[in-house]
């Protein structure tokens, strides 16, 4: 299968772009430690937690999928985000855009 090929089959399923909703998701990022030696006591007991704000094209039992920008024009998406769902802690459905 062609690089381009692959990618295109593992894109998510594009939502109905006239109705669009809009969430903000908190999850926990783990810490990069860098690639580093530490110690055990330089390693973090918490993770950052980070809020994510975005147009939803997919959520399942696996991920989250958001997108920062959206452009009606070519049907594409910029900025994609894809979060773990077991990292979520809390998703916030702020409303939908009707375009």
């Amino acid at each position: 299968m062609a690089k381009n090929a692959r990618k295109l089959a593992s894109r998510p399923a594009a939502p109905d772009r006239t109705r669009l909703e809009f969430v903000i998701v908190a999850w926990d990022d783990h810490f990069d430690l860098q690639g580093a030696w530490v110690a055990d006591d330089e390693i973090p007991e918490e993770c950052s937690i980070i809020l994510t704000g975005g147009w939803l094209i997919q959520e399942n039992d696996e991920r989250i999928v958001i997108a920062r920008d959206t452009d009606f024009s070519d049907e594409r998406w910029g900025g994609v985000m894809v979060i773990l769902k077991p990292t979520v802690r809390k998703v916030w459905k702020i409303g939908f855009l009707k375009y």
